[in-house]
């Protein structure tokens, strides 16, 4: 089946995977995913594109209609880039880094988050 919005991703055979995305003129609806994960006999990774935010479904709206997996990779890309900006620019306005320590996560949340022991092992420095 040929399918535009559809990429296979198979890093071995049993681990196969469609990747799906939705934009204006592809996969519009969540009937057509829901058609999509039907015909489709692999797990369907779903991928929330930023640029099309018409084309907006639910974590639930998609699991009913069959998707496996959900990611958002340029949205939390962008979602970054944004948190950056506000930073340099309080930076520059204030001269004074203290001013946003508070709105930084800590950092043994952010070592858990990322599957880190320790953010500075002893003899790194």
């Amino acid at each position: 089946m040929r399918l535009s919005g559809v990429s296979i991703w198979q890093q071995r055979p049993e681990q196969t995977w469609v990747f799906l995305f939705s934009s204006k003129g592809v996969f519009e609806t969540l009937d057509s995913v829901k058609r999509a994960c039907d015909q489709i006999k692999v797990p369907i990774l779903y991928c929330l594109m930023e640029f099309c935010p018409e084309v907006c479904f639910t974590l639930e709206e998609l699991r009913q209609a069959g998707v496996r997996a959900v990611i958002w990779p340029n949205g939390l890309l962008m979602r970054w880039c944004k948190a950056a900006s506000d930073l340099i620019q309080q930076f520059k306005e204030t001269g004074d880094c203290k001013t946003f320590f508070d709105q930084l996560m800590p950092i043994d949340q952010c070592n858990q988050l990322l599957g880190i022991r320790d953010w500075n092992p002893s003899g790194m420095f």
